[in-house]
């Protein structure tokens, strides 16, 4: 039986779960028939499915069932080194920062807990479109994810939220390491990747001097949805602290200059109204460094193959050089 078999479901267990987690709010139990189910409709690391139930004597509704493993079962997925953190982490992020917060996102009915697995149940965004569809999308999505920046400074402020990762000098140099390992093994040519390796502090310094915010963690524009202006990011199983950098440059990875600039300045008025700090430009360098090193930072992405790794390769050499990290 493959993961995505093992980690959905069948229709009587689905209809038991979906009456506790769709309860009255007197929590009295509802019956729940369901109607259709569409298996694997988005890309993301667990099965997903859209799911049509009757709850009770309600019209049909249509819902979106996500499930995963807990940490005790995540051998056989691909973790990126700790940086995802599964399904029962994102659904805490629901519950504990989206929610509270307000923040625009798929209604959150809640989580079935069974067997070492979390099935997240969000609502269905029917006709939702994907902001990289338009640029118009794309600003909205950019000034979504600074104003949620901002906000959520302030929270930290009040609230440490110590069951989010924090990135900090290890999750960098871990990247550092694992990206120059698989370089040298699979590149060798690339001997600037030992330059880089040693003159990583600088690079560090910057990410670490910027203000800790609630960060998606893979703010592409892939998963962020938006249906009538309504920007509702999805996948959260990487929201962390750190920079919020990291989730403007995974937003405008692969858009020519002219795009950048414009969503890199909607980023910058939604957060600092008053103006970015001197050193932004600074710590976006720094911060698409790490976004490579990520990529290059992956076993799973090279066993894949393909000629992917020589344009990150290019750009994080072009972007070392530009912050002073290579001779």
């Amino acid at each position: 039986m493959n993961r995505s078999a093992a980690g959905v479901p069948d229709t009587p267990r689905l209809e038991a779960a979906l009456g506790d987690v769709l309860s009255d709010s007197d929590q009295r139990r509802v019956e729940v028939d369901v109607l259709a189910r569409e298996a694997n409709v988005y890309a993301s690391t667990f099965p997903s499915e859209i799911v049509t139930c009757r709850v009770g004597d309600r019209p049909p509704m249509t819902i979106f069932c996500k499930y995963g493993p807990d940490e005790a079962s995540w051998d056989d997925y691909h973790f990126l080194g700790g940086h995802r953190r599964g399904v029962h982490h994102e659904s805490a992020v629901y519950r504990e920062i989206l929610g509270p917060l307000g923040a625009s996102s798929p209604h959150y009915f809640g989580a079935y807990e069974t067997g070492g697995w979390t099935w997240l149940i969000l609502e269905h965004l029917a006709d939702a479109h994907y902001v990289k569809e338009t640029a118009s999308a794309m600003s909205l999505a950019a000034r979504w994810i600074g104003h949620f920046h901002a906000r959520s400074e302030d929270v930290l402020a009040q609230r440490p939220l110590v069951w989010l990762r924090r990135y900090d000098t290890d999750y960098y140099q871990g990247w550092i390491e694992a990206a120059a390992s698989l370089v040298s093994a699979n590149s060798g040519e690339h001997s600037w990747i030992r330059d880089l390796r040693a003159r990583a502090t600088a690079f560090v310094d910057l990410l670490e001097a910027a203000p800790g915010v609630i960060v998606h963690g893979e703010f592409y524009p892939s998963n962020v949805l938006y249906r009538d202006s309504r920007v509702c990011p999805v996948d959260w199983e990487s929201a962390a602290i750190g920079p919020g950098e990291l989730d403007v440059v995974t937003l405008i990875e692969g858009w020519d200059e002219r795009d950048v600039c414009t969503y890199l300045g909607d980023y910058a008025t939604a957060r600092w109204p008053a103006g970015a700090p001197s050193i932004w430009n600074d710590q976006l360098l720094a911060a698409r460094i790490l976004l490579q090193l990520r990529f290059l930072g992956d076993r799973g992405t090279w066993d894949n193959g393909g000629t992917w790794y020589t344009e990150r390769l290019d750009v994080l050499e072009r972007e070392s050089r530009r912050l002073g990290l290579l001779a």
